[in-house]
């Protein structure tokens, strides 16, 4: 708003200049000392040309520090009110989607798989090939933390003893198990993805495969992620911790044994 009115302030002035010129002693040296009509017609039109370049100026000046206020508004808008994003999302498309996210996270990685069945039972080669990358992107980024809770199943014990061997010794990497019904395709719990704390997606809303136009979730939100968080805490405080930080617990040696799968 000040920037406005010094701008406005200067225009005045200089078409107060141009104006008052002749009865300005100090400028009035610069006109023709006996000009001619012709002389007269030029110097005039030349005073009202510099009047509409110093109009233009002036109306240029107050349009740019309006747009740089507009922006400022703007900005100080989106710092004091969360942003929300929310998309529906194929099962094709999350796959691709959630791991070039887990790509750039820049602390942790909050994973869920609460299916009946292990994944290599399927024979969509994009999601095979998205579990085997999402364990070498694991080795690969020690700089980020990757949680995994993994529904413990008769069908699914084979495929999480191969994990724990895969991520033994990766410093960032902790695996647990929670029990849920080994019969009932669909758990009680929802499966919970999320990424630096404002990235959440809800997967396999209503079934594993998809029924309809979508089968999972995308909100990014920073309120949504940090209650998410709280829910994905407390599922893995009621699970058993096979694998903490790179290291098989009590828990996980249990797990590996041979009695595990006799008492299971």
């Amino acid at each position: 708003m000040k920037m406005r009115y010094r701008i406005l302030g200067i225009a005045l002035i200089g078409q107060l200049l141009l104006v008052f010129w002749p009865l300005i002693p100090g400028l009035k040296l610069l006109l023709p000392g006996q000009p001619t009509p012709r002389e007269q017609l030029e110097w005039q039109i030349q005073i009202i040309g510099a009047g509409f370049v110093l109009l233009t100026l002036c109306v240029s000046a107050i349009f740019l520090s309006q747009e740089k206020e507009n922006g400022e508004f703007r900005d100080s808008v989106r710092k004091s009110l969360p942003v929300t994003k929310v998309v529906q999302i194929r099962d094709d498309e999350f796959y691709a989607d959630f791991l070039c996210e887990a790509k750039k996270a820049r602390h942790s990685v909050n994973i869920m798989y609460l299916a009946a069945q292990p994944p290599d039972n399927t024979r969509d080669e994009a999601r095979l090939e998205y579990y085997r990358d999402l364990v070498t992107l694991i080795r690969r980024k020690r700089d980020v933390r990757f949680n995994r809770i993994m529904r413990h199943t008769p069908d699914n014990k084979p495929w999480i003893e191969n994990l724990i061997r895969d991520l033994e010794n990766c410093p960032n990497a902790s695996v647990a198990v929670i029990r849920e019904s080994d019969t009932e395709e669909m758990p009680l719990s929802l499966s919970t993805q999320i990424i630096d704390n404002n990235k959440v997606w809800f997967v396999a809303v209503a079934a594993h495969e998809r029924q309809g136009p979508y089968r999972d979730l995308f909100v990014e939100n920073d309120k949504i992620a940090e209650a998410m968080q709280f829910y994905h805490d407390r599922l893995w405080r009621r699970g058993k911790v096979l694998l903490n930080v790179g290291q098989i617990t009590p828990d996980g040696q249990r797990f590996l044994t041979p009695r595990e799968i006799s008492g299971s």
